[in-house]
Formats: C-alpha cells, sequence, structure tokens
C-alpha cells in the first residue's frame, strides 16, 4: 500500500480510537466529531482528492 494511503489511514485509526474512548466516556459531541473525522480520512485522503 502507498506510504500516504498508510499514513491517513492510521490517522483514521486514531480518530476511530478516539471516537471510542469518548463514547465510553458518554461524550457525544467528541464522538460525533471523531466519527466523521475517522470517515472522511478513510474516503477522502486515499482517494487522492487532497494534495499533500
Amino acid at each position: 500500500m502507498n506510504g500516504t494511503i498508510e499514513r491517513w489511514l492510521a490517522f483514521a485509526r486514531e480518530d476511530l480510537r478516539m471516537a471510542e474512548l469518548a463514547l465510553a466516556e458518554g461524550i457525544f459531541d467528541q464522538v460525533c466529531f471523531h466519527a466523521q473525522q475517522c470517515v472522511e480520512k478513510a474516503i477522502t485522503y486515499p482517494g487522492g482528492r487532497r494534495n499533500d
């Protein structure tokens, strides 16, 4: 896998983990924020829609 793709997928996994931690703590606005960030990074950046 391309190094750039791997890097952005790692960022997406970090956001997913933060969403999971926020969910466990009942911090729902942060769950929504990090879940959205996770999906955006997992879909948009590996598709080459952002110039690094």
